[in-house]
């Protein structure tokens, strides 16, 4: 799971923005270069250039995305995605473009337009359409590149009414409200600075898996990067960071039964089977059952992939009449594992360790390591563990010999 923090400045956030953000969270080589030869492509009245450079802004030195489209041209609606169906087949032959996540976000956000009564021309700056189908496929294909999944945190957006009707009420955009309410997008209101988002972004948004709209409690953040874009005399900004796992979340299942008729060899046997077969754990408790009969409760933890194996062999070794199957959310510390070595009485040994996340000296000493020194020296296990223990605090704090 890649957790990412996109902070946004109170003037909003774009398609650019996005872009921009994700280019420096996951670069991929020459992504510019080969989206701008597919638009010559299809564009081949128009000269483009995009830069990715470094420029300096409110909340430091950052990247700002700079497209340019010459000589500027005007889309229709139709023409539009036809171009935008047109350069999706030729970045991704194999998918259908009507299956990608920039035609999607287009698609809703045109569909608002029809069913509303504000002009296309105040909807979409015609001059920057190429721009727009530039930048949605370039997310797209940026993310393309992710292997993991992607949880984007967002803090509630800011939104300026603005005066869209012939009346003198100011109002906020009726498409950016109606993909609000329909994403359920917390935002506030501000009437201070003018608010430049776009229905595109936040349909875009939606569409991204996991995305959650508050700031993780209690995380570290491990990386930062800044994008820039500039309109006129507003300055946009949004702080990016990744967030340092401290855990990582899947889904388990839980198969339960009770047993009243087994032996302890039995239950041995069971366990032994059902690890090989692939159970993430396997657990027996005492209970008392009807009619007073003493037994056994059993309690397996299994992935999805290894479900249908564990509870054929479950009914195949107890004979038990049936079982009861949850699915679970589990929550693992991320954990990793390490060799280093330690001296015992004068002997060096290599140790397998496995250290947690949250503190360097949250960590445990594989079972077969302690094994290995106690066949050797002697010594009972609590006084190995104790050796090992001050040699790794005192490394770990830079302690003097």
């Amino acid at each position: 799971m890649v957790q990412i923090f996109l902070n946004t400045s109170s003037n909003g956030l774009t398609e650019e923005l996005l872009f921009s953000s994700l280019m420096q969270l996951f670069p991929s080589g020459n992504i510019i270069q080969e989206l701008v030869s597919v638009f010559q492509t299809v564009f081949p009245d128009i000269k483009i250039t995009v830069d990715f450079k470094e420029t300096t802004g409110d909340v430091g030195v950052g990247k700002q995305l700079v497209f340019k489209a010459h000589p500027l041209i005007s889309l229709n609606e139709k023409l539009l995605e036809e171009k935008l169906q047109e350069l999706l087949s030729k970045v991704f032959p194999t998918k259908n473009p009507v299956n990608s996540i920039a035609y999607n976000s287009y698609k809703e956000a045109m569909d608002l337009y029809h069913h509303s009564n504000v002009p296309f021309e105040s909807f979409i700056v015609t001059e920057n359409s190429v721009k727009l189908l530039f930048t949605l496929i370039g997310i797209e294909l940026l993310l393309s590149t992710v292997s993991k999944p992607l949880e984007l945190y967002l803090p509630p957006f800011i939104i300026t009414p603005m005066h869209f009707s012939k009346s003198n009420t100011f109002e906020i955009h009726p498409i950016v409200l109606e993909l609000l309410k329909k994403h359920e997008i917390p935002f506030q209101l501000n009437s201070q600075r003018q608010t430049i988002i776009s229905p595109f972004i936040l349909s875009l948004l939606s569409q991204i898996l996991f995305i959650k709209y508050e700031p993780p409690q209690q995380v570290q953040l491990e990386q930062r990067f800044v994008s820039y874009q500039k309109y006129g005399k507003n300055t946009l900004w949004v702080q990016c960071f990744i967030i340092k796992p401290t855990s990582e979340h899947d889904k388990i299942y839980l198969v339960e039964t009770h047993l009243d008729d087994v032996s302890g060899e039995h239950l041995g046997y069971l366990f032994k089977e059902l690890y090989q077969l692939g159970a993430k754990d396997v657990s027996a408790y005492p209970l008392l059952m009807k009619k007073n009969r003493p037994g056994w409760g059993i309690r397996i933890i299994t992935d999805a992939r290894k479900l249908e194996i564990v509870k054929t062999a479950l009914f195949g070794i107890t004979g038990t009449l049936g079982v009861r199957i949850q699915e679970l959310p589990r929550h693992v510390q991320y954990r990793k594992s390490m060799e280093r070595t330690v001296t015992i009485q004068g002997k060096p040994y290599t140790i397998s360790i496995k250290y947690g996340s949250m503190h360097p000296l949250d960590y445990k000493i594989e079972h077969d390591s302690l094994v290995k020194i106690r066949q050797d020296t002697n010594l009972p296990f609590r006084v190995i563990e104790r050796l090992i223990d001050y040699q790794i605090v005192k490394e770990e704090k830079g302690l003097e010999s």
